[in-house]
């Protein structure tokens, strides 16, 4: 049975109004329902606006672990007009907001796949792991197996055109090469590496560097302290069976 640990009421979040919807949690401390809204009005252009602010930390996604999103609705003369991850906008109309909005999509374990996210955009190896012009024989996705092409097959000879098999398959009336990828590589991308890692001050030899994942590692339990901080600070509760 889920329990209510907290009702709904008004809160002040750094001299903004807003609104705390009831906390739920699960049987196993799982928070399933966290948010807190607040509404600012503005015109702008000749048109009226609101913007209505939303930050949750739960377990929403049902993943097993909570996490904090920044998302907003805003209307322009009543109707729908933008919606979302307006952090622009809402770092602009709610600048008390604008700390915490690094945060978005870190869960009680880091942020969202932190390892694979910064490492992959701090590189410059493609989705398949392979820099610019290098070569390796592509491996069924299911099997593991080595993938093979048919290169020579003699008139009449049935013969597959792929085959997986840990040797090239042979026999005088066919021959296969390996089934080769030729790596496109891709440019560094060090300010996508920075959100994804939340370090914003990271130098660029830093993130470039070949014990990258080890320093990532290294950080991760500051990180996690500072994420926890900043969620009490918001006025949310933390899970009790968290990492303290």
């Amino acid at each position: 049975m889920n329990a209510i640990i907290k009702v709904e009421n008004a809160v002040n979040i750094f001299g903004v109004p807003a609104r705390a919807f009831g906390v739920v949690a699960a049987d196993d401390g799982r928070i399933l329902n966290q948010k807190i809204k607040a509404t600012r009005h503005y015109r702008e252009g000749g048109h009226n606006y609101s913007i209505t602010v939303s930050l949750r930390f739960d377990d929403e996604c049902n993943n097993g672990r909570e996490s904090f999103s920044a998302t907003a609705d805003i209307r322009e003369d009543g109707r729908e007009y933008m919606g979302g991850c307006c952090h622009d906008e809402i770092a602009a109309r709610f600048p008390e907001c604008a700390p915490f909005l690094k945060w978005h999509l870190c869960s009680t374990d880091g942020p969202m796949h932190y390892l694979s996210n910064t490492l992959y955009h701090a590189g410059d190896r493609d989705y398949n792991g392979l820099l610019k012009g290098e070569m390796r024989q592509i491996r069924n996705g299911k099997t593991g197996l080595p993938c093979w092409i048919l290169t020579l097959a003699r008139e009449g000879v049935k013969a597959e055109q792929y085959v997986d098999a840990e040797t090239a398959p042979a026999a005088p009336s066919y021959c296969y090469a390996p089934w080769n990828r030729i790596g496109e590589g891709k440019a560094r991308e060090l300010d996508h590496a920075r959100s994804s890692a939340v370090w914003p001050d990271a130098t660029d030899a830093e993130l470039c560097a070949p014990d990258l994942a080890d320093t990532l590692r290294a950080r991760l339990p500051a990180l996690l302290a500072a994420f926890k901080a900043d969620m009490l600070a918001l006025g949310f509760t933390w899970p009790a069976d968290r990492a303290k």
